[in-house]
């Protein structure tokens, strides 16, 4: 594996307590298992399905039973999708706190979760998703758009930028190319024909890429967006995964703001976003 980007070792799947979807938990056993990782399962019960309260104040729901249902029903779903038995925390509150405090508890290098597509307040509030990327700094976020987590990744496309956080993409790339072997691997940089400074990018891109198995770099001019571009991209080469970079603050690579958001939800394959 490439150096500047270790193998992921933790990796926590975040569970929906209230979706029957497990496409997170399929993924997230098959990354660990391929990778050789531990595996951890958390789920979050939000604060108001075990608060609400009657008259005089009279607790309505009764919170323990709450909790154990939802430890049950998540363990049978856990134990009939792992050979092993993976640890499972079930916990109240903010999904996304709660979820980011146990990935940072555990140790975890990467989080494996759903994020569909964002429906009205959810595009100028945030979704479960968007406030973990926000607040996961340094943990990487591998989210399931696949009808069929069980298939392969046989198609991966990459998606560097020239910017410091390229060899961190190229490398989890490689990891992720080594699941499923022969696996057809596309580099793309995507660039704004009209800007200046467009050349220089696609030359830094390149000389990431001299490091790799991997020689050819497939340059998109953006007309409508990044994320357009590579949507288009991913859909000419039947892509499995999107791997793409996002730092901290604005800069020359992809930054947290709508087109990460964009890439998180709204991609029609897997995306794996490796964090600065």
């Amino acid at each position: 594996m490439m150096p500047g980007h270790p193998m992921y070792t933790r990796i926590l799947a975040a569970l929906d307590v209230e979706s029957h979807s497990d496409r997170p938990l399929i993924s997230a056993v098959r990354l660990a298992r391929e990778l050789q990782a531990a595996l951890h399962a958390v789920a979050v019960v939000r604060t108001a399905l075990v608060s609400t309260r009657g008259f005089f104040s009279a607790d309505m729901v009764d919170r323990n039973s709450v909790l154990e249902q939802a430890r049950e029903a998540l363990r049978a779903r856990v134990d009939a999708t792992c050979d092993s038995q993976p640890g499972l925390d079930v916990l109240v509150g903010k999904p996304s706190e709660a979820i980011v405090n146990v990935a940072r508890r555990r140790d975890c290098d990467l989080i494996v979760l759903g994020a569909q597509p964002r429906e009205g307040s959810e595009r100028v509030l945030g979704t479960t998703a968007t406030n973990i990327l926000r607040l996961a700094s340094g943990i990487d976020l591998y989210a399931c758009h696949r009808a069929d987590p069980h298939n392969p990744l046989e198609r991966i496309t990459v998606a560097i930028d020239g910017s410091r956080l390229s060899p961190a993409v190229l490398a989890a790339a490689r990891a992720m190319a080594g699941i499923h072997e022969p696996c057809d691997v596309q580099v793309v940089c995507v660039i704004d024909g009209e800007k200046r400074e467009s050349e220089s990018t696609v030359a830094a891109a390149r000389n990431y890429l001299k490091d790799t198995d991997w020689s050819d770099l497939r340059v998109c001019t953006q007309t409508r967006g990044v994320v357009d571009a590579l949507e288009q991209t991913i859909r000419e080469f039947d892509s499995d995964l999107l791997v793409v970079g996002s730092g901290q603050n604005i800069g020359p690579g992809w930054a947290i703001g709508s087109t990460t958001n964009s890439l998180l939800h709204e991609i029609s394959c897997d995306v794996l976003i490796v964090r600065d």
